[in-house]
């Protein structure tokens, strides 16, 4: 029986072995195509790998073939003569021509007398400021730079030049660069320019090459060399006569702070320390560096330094901030080492450290009874002053009696008593007995003396007894000196001798005002602060 009534019925495919066979033939010769492509594929990557590094070792031998010739050319000396020859090179195409030009021509700028108006006539700068801009060729950069730099320490002519041709621009961009030696080259002649004259320092800060270099200076990778040049740069655009508008310069104040507080070169402090005596002259900026925190605690220990360049500016900037309100001056005197290094340096053997510190005493002298007291607690004050007004030279003693003059006039009897035993008075009377004595030392000493009569008058009325300022002023036999003066050629000396005759002396007759002249033009604060002729 071929089958029950329930089973299935047989299903039969047919297979076509023909067209198997055929599929199975074009897919091998598909696959045969792709590893035979693949393999071409792949002997294309590893030829042209082959030649990258064919390529690579021809870069890396021309490379080691230019540092070699860097070195050479970096030990070799150029004659003058060669300038022609130099600059034909840096003109040309070739690249090692180009660095041994460059390399040539910085040389010869950086001797004594540099060819720099040869330079300039050659068409050097436009060539420099293209190599300038090469940031594949550093080495080329740098050396550019160099040149342009030393070009900028020529004359303020030369300088003008090269300005117009728009180094400024280039310089300022380098600023932003992460090359460190780059940048110093670049803060090196940006601080060359401001050097040079005012009119190309104001041109350089309208340009806007101040806050780049601040932020150069503060750049936590920076390097010292880069340090150095950026204050030395920001120094020069902060000074020179006349000085910069303060409120275009005022904001490098918190960045030479942090210079002062965290370098120690010599150099760094001195350019620093000099910037932030112009930049605190106005009360305003002098609180900027109140505000900055442990500024003036890295500004006093200055005062220690052997160094009559980092001291001076040191000193005056303290001075400056003293010449503020109450609360600038407790900010200086607070710290418990400031009384102690001026006492320390009260007697240095340079006129400008000893005057300058007298100036700092008369801006506290003219402070509160609590500033005073710290004053006369802190060393023998008055002893000194006394000391200072009859042995020194005619420009510190002059301020040192501005001190007396600013504490006598607060009318203080414990000062009097001071200054009186220590023997002021008889000061007094020596330099009035001189023919010699100028205008402004004189003025003070007359302002002491009726100070110090008016004293005397105080003291005489409590007791019920004579006035024993004006005895000893009889005693010392100078009342002629006080008719004399009525003459003298300086209205407000005039002034107070009449004030001291009409309220003291009453034998001598007052004579007429005369017609009024120029008067001198010294006056109360007012203080040289040019560099001292000892830096």
């Amino acid at each position: 029986m071929l089958g029950s009534v329930n089973s299935q019925p047989i299903i039969t495919n047919t297979v076509d072995f023909a067209e198997v066979h055929k599929a199975v033939l074009e897919e091998s010769i598909q696959s045969q195509n792709i590893k035979k492509q693949g393999l071409l594929s792949q002997a294309k990557v590893i030829s042209d790998i082959r030649k990258q590094v064919k390529l690579s070792a021809t870069r890396v031998t021309e490379q080691q073939k230019l540092l070699e010739h860097i070195e050479l050319w970096n030990k070799c000396e150029f004659n003058p003569s060669s300038l022609s020859q130099l600059v034909e090179d840096i003109n040309s195409n070739d690249r090692l021509k180009q660095y041994r030009g460059t390399i040539g021509v910085s040389k010869l700028l950086g001797k004594d007398e540099a060819p720099i108006q040869q330079a300039i006539e050659m068409k050097l700068i436009p060539r420099m400021i293209e190599f300038l801009q090469r940031k594949e060729e550093p080495q080329l950069q740098i050396k550019a730079a160099w040149i342009l730099a030393n070009a900028l320490s020529g004359t303020t002519a030369q300088t003008e030049m090269i300005l117009d041709q728009g180094v400024i621009f280039w310089f300022i961009n380098i600023l932003y660069s992460k090359n460190q030696e780059l940048r110093e080259k670049s803060s090196w002649a940006l601080g060359n320019i401001a050097g040079d004259s005012s009119f190309l320092r104001d041109r350089l800060i309208a340009s806007g090459a101040l806050a780049p270099l601040l932020k150069v200076v503060e750049d936590p990778e920076a390097t010292l060399d880069v340090i150095r040049e950026g204050v030395y740069a920001i120094s020069n655009l902060c000074r020179g006569r006349p000085l910069p508008p303060v409120d275009k310069v005022k904001s490098a104040i918190p960045t030479l702070c942090k210079a002062i507080q965290s370098q120690t070169e010599l150099q760094v402090l001195t350019d620093a320390s000099w910037a932030l005596s112009y930049l605190t002259r106005t009360e305003a900026t002098a609180q900027m560096l109140v505000d900055v925190p442990n500024a003036i605690s890295a500004l006093i220990p200055l005062l220690s330094t052997q160094d009559l360049a980092l001291l001076v500016p040191s000193l005056r900037t303290l001075g400056n901030i003293c010449t503020g309100d109450e609360a600038q001056t407790d900010a200086v005197i607070r710290h418990p080492e400031f009384f102690e290094k001026l006492w320390n340096i009260i007697d240095h053997k340079k006129k400008a450290v000893r005057r300058e510190t007298m100036w700092i005493l008369s801006n506290i002298a003219a402070g509160n009874k609590k500033q005073r007291d710290q004053l006369f607690k802190s060393f023998p004050f008055a002893e000194k002053l006394v000391s200072c007004i009859k042995n020194d030279i005619p420009e510190v003693q002059r301020e040192a009696l501005w001190v007396v003059y600013n504490a006598l006039k607060q009318e203080v009897i414990s000062e009097f008593w001071l200054f009186w035993n220590a023997g002021l008075f008889s000061c007094y009377i020596s330099i009035l007995r001189m023919n010699q004595t100028d205008s402004p030392s004189l003025l003070k000493t007359l302002e002491g003396i009726y100070y110090m009569l008016n004293f005397g008058k105080k003291i005489a009325i409590e007791n019920n007894s004579e006035n024993m300022v004006l005895v000893e002023l009889e005693k010392a036999e100078v009342l002629d000196k006080f008719d004399a003066l009525q003459d003298y050629d300086d209205e407000d000396i005039c002034e107070i001798v009449r004030k001291i005759i009409q309220e003291f002396i009453p034998s001598i007759e007052i004579k007429p005002k005369r017609e009024e002249s120029e008067d001198d033009d010294y006056a109360e604060g007012d203080f040289d602060d040019s560099e001292d002729e000892d830096l």
